[in-house]
């Protein structure tokens, strides 16, 4: 769990599903426990 909002409908917690290092940094996908929404953020 994390304390990231959701950006479809704002909910947290959500789950962090995947983390990996690509070229342009790290990549976090992250999935949300009440709409299932997936989304990745890269640092």
């Amino acid at each position: 769990m994390d304390d990231t909002p959701c950006p479809a409908c704002l909910s947290a917690p959500c789950a962090v599903i995947d983390r990996r290092i690509t070229e342009h940094g790290l990549r976090i996908t992250f999935e949300c426990d009440r709409c299932e929404h997936v989304w990745d953020v890269v640092f």
